[in-house]
């Protein structure tokens, strides 16, 4: 998130701009979210990699924070009016959805799901939310979108919370990938270039050195080296 100060979405002369990796799936699955997620007027469409500051100029093609997420820009950075947002009722039928496709809650995941999307369409306040997003959802023959016939259902409603969420809540969205391991994503940031070595997203936070100094045996007690981003937690894929 982002607030949008001085008529400019950024602060300190730092762009907030829209990830590549997102914005080629938004693209690439025809979501209507994309030009409320983001500002892609005036052909706006793509992406910056996460870290590549030598391309993250916005100049004439590179989306940033659209009007369905910055609702009620401050007129000054102490005259902030927008509500913050604690739960959206969209997480709450991702939650529900994911329980009833793993058979601990009663109903269909599919129309959860789907009520999941309607809700992420309305909260960006996409004019005619609820046709809009059941026309996307059931047009869509991609399995990161509807789960009809796909062997892992629990792909499209991570892969759907993913993008509900990717701009109000991304810590509760990276926990969801190290749970799942969706999306499954390649290139997170910098370029291709990078190699597939260093290029992956970490799977944990390292403890501090105030860890080290003030609880070290128990620290130490987990084997954590300086290299531990990649090493999963307990819980994780």
């Amino acid at each position: 998130m982002a607030l949008k100060l001085m008529g400019q979405q950024k602060n300190n002369h730092v762009y907030y701009i829209a990830n590549k990796t997102i914005i080629d799936y938004l693209n690439a699955t025809s979501d209507p979210r994309i030009g409320y997620l983001y500002d892609t007027t005036n052909g706006k469409n793509s992406g910056n990699y996460l870290g590549a500051v030598s391309t993250a100029n916005p100049g004439n093609t590179l989306a940033l924070i659209g009007p369905g997420i910055l609702k009620n820009p401050p007129p000054s950075p102490l005259a902030a009016t927008q509500p913050a947002v604690i739960m959206l009722a969209t997480q709450s039928f991702f939650m529900q959805a994911e329980a009833a496709e793993r058979g601990l809650l009663s109903g269909n995941y599919t129309t959860l799901l789907k009520t999941a999307i309607e809700e992420s369409f309305r909260y960006l306040a996409i004019p005619n939310a609820t046709s809009v997003a059941d026309n996307y959802f059931a047009s869509s023959t991609d399995d990161r979108v509807n789960p009809t016939n796909s062997a892992t259902p629990l792909k499209a409603i991570i892969y759907q919370k993913w993008v509900a969420l990717g701009e109000i809540d991304g810590l509760e969205l990276w926990s969801e990938y190290r749970r799942t391991g969706y999306p499954d994503r390649t290139n997170p940031s910098v370029s291709s270039a990078v190699s597939a070595a260093n290029n992956v997203i970490p799977k944990r936070f390292l403890y501090p050195q105030s860890e080290y100094n003030l609880n070290s045996k128990n620290v130490n007690s987990e084997g954590q080296t300086s290299n531990g981003f990649t090493v999963k937690l307990f819980w994780g894929q």
